[in-house]
């Protein structure tokens, strides 16, 4: 048992040091100065449901795990049309809280390499890394939901293709 227990502590310790090493890359100026721009006119495109805009402004399929866990029914794939998505995203967006902290709240954007070795929802060189710029949100700040709650943050996710930022997808980290 007791070394049951030292191997269990061994290896949370060495994820522990092991994710400490992690550092996001930086966000450029120019890149966030034009993923601010997109932003604004996403957001704009939101508000007044400027469904053309939306999808101009977005890929053709977007990966939306985020509005995966509104349905009854789970689906495999979070991959779905820009279609279907601005269908479920319309029907539920103005109910989310989501939408009130994007009305009201700060952001923070942050750019990483995608994790993923599959990506089906776009096409790109396997020698250069897909990078993935993240717009996010606090939803739910820790303690707002229940008492020890880490909290909530959403996060609209964009990449650059063909020199132009797109939607990518929605997440979410607890």
């Amino acid at each position: 048992m007791r070394n049951l227990s030292l191997l269990a502590v061994s290896l949370f310790t060495s994820a522990t040091l092991y994710s400490q090493k992690y550092s996001p890359t930086k966000l450029t100026h120019r890149d966030s100065i034009e993923l601010s721009n997109v932003w604004s006119k996403y957001k704009h495109a939101l508000a007044v449901n400027d469904i053309n805009s939306l999808h101009k402004l977005s890929l053709h399929i977007i990966d939306c795990d985020l509005f995966q866990s509104l349905d009854k029914i789970p689906q495999q794939n979070p991959n779905i049309s820009i279609d279907t998505f601005l269908h479920q995203f319309y029907s539920r967006f103005p109910d989310l809280k989501l939408w009130r902290v994007v009305k009201t709240k700060k952001y923070h954007m942050t750019v990483e390499p995608a994790m993923y070795s599959d990506q089906t929802n776009v096409k790109f060189k396997r020698n250069k890394s897909l990078m993935l710029y993240y717009i996010w949100y606090v939803v739910f700040e820790p303690n707002e939901i229940a008492k020890g709650h880490e909290g909530q943050s959403e996060a609209f996710q964009f990449i650059k293709t063909n020199g132009k930022f797109k939607l990518y997808g929605l997440t979410s980290i607890p």
